[in-house]
């Protein structure tokens, strides 16, 4: 029977980890190392911990996996690494969790974030083409519409679709993780507007907004007024892209990606000639 609850419960912590991993949220993988004296359970043991601090499968339950799960929300709060822990269980002492167990537990906390996505924020020709470049470099890519006919999936091979209403909903609902880029492409002034505001406030590390620069002092001088100052946030990039001197949505879509990639990486986006020493310019050249 133990066996059996084992298994069972190894099938919920891996059930666990493939839905995660399939909506893109960040989870941390708690595993019981090394123990000593009586505990609640052997190495070897389980628990999965989201961000709102449900679980799946257990490390012992009571005042220890009370605090493992603590631990495991901190470390996705804060974008923390990986760590070992160890915990005192006796009665007695000033770190005990006075369990009367009393032995120590060592818990492995495994952070799982996904990697870094695009978020386009419009399914139009600009967003699509986004959505494409980005696939092509091999970045996850999120594509957000209201419109039915522009959240196909089939319009956005590679990608994952969310079909929402964005003038209700803002980015309500829409997985935006420490890291990630935000692509606003609507269709119009109003949304651009109530999603940049919703996108300022999630920990994306790049927000860009598409727009002529009027259109972009007039969006902004609305938000400083609601008390939202894109130009306070040194995420926000708009108009966004590089400058590359074109307005083809194929174009638009790699001048975007490149200022994404800039941003991401800390580099000055200088040619990779002008870093050349002189004389292998000069080869270059000849």
């Amino acid at each position: 029977m133990r066996a059996m609850a084992a298994v069972d419960e190894t099938k919920e912590v891996l059930d666990a980890m493939n839905d995660e991993r399939a909506a893109g949220r960040p989870f941390v993988l708690a595993t019981v190392t090394d123990t000593s004296g009586s505990v609640p359970r052997e190495p070897g043991a389980k628990m999965l911990v989201r961000a709102d601090g449900s679980i799946a499968g257990t490390v012992g339950g009571g005042p220890l996996e009370g605090m493992a799960i603590v631990t495991a929300r901190e470390l996705l709060a804060t974008s923390g690494a990986s760590k070992k822990e160890s915990f005192e269980l006796q009665h007695k002492g000033p770190t005990s969790l006075k369990m009367r167990c009393g032995g120590r537990v060592e818990i492995f906390f495994d952070v799982h974030r996904p990697p870094a996505a695009v978020v386009v924020i419009g399914g139009g020709h600009v967003g699509r083409a986004t959505a494409g470049v980005a696939t092509a470099a091999g970045i996850p890519v999120i594509v957000v519409d209201d419109r039915t006919e522009f959240s196909d999936p089939a319009r956005f091979p590679g990608a994952r679709v969310i079909h929402q209403d964005l003038r209700e909903k803002g980015l309500a609902g829409v997985p935006v993780h420490a890291g990630d880029a935000v692509v606003i492409v609507t269709r119009c002034h109003d949304v651009d507007e109530g999603v940049l505001r919703a996108a300022m406030e999630t920990p994306a590390a790049y927000i860009g907004m598409i727009g002529s620069r009027r259109k972009v002092a007039e969006i902004f001088r609305r938000l400083a007024e609601l008390g939202a100052d894109p130009a306070a946030d040194p995420r926000v990039h708009a108009p966004i892209g590089l400058a590359l001197g074109t307005d083809a949505p194929g174009e638009i879509a790699v001048s975007i990606l490149a200022e994404v990639l800039q941003v991401r990486s800390g580099r000055d986006a200088a040619h990779l000639r002008d870093r050349m020493p002189s004389s292998k310019k000069k080869r270059r050249g000849a």
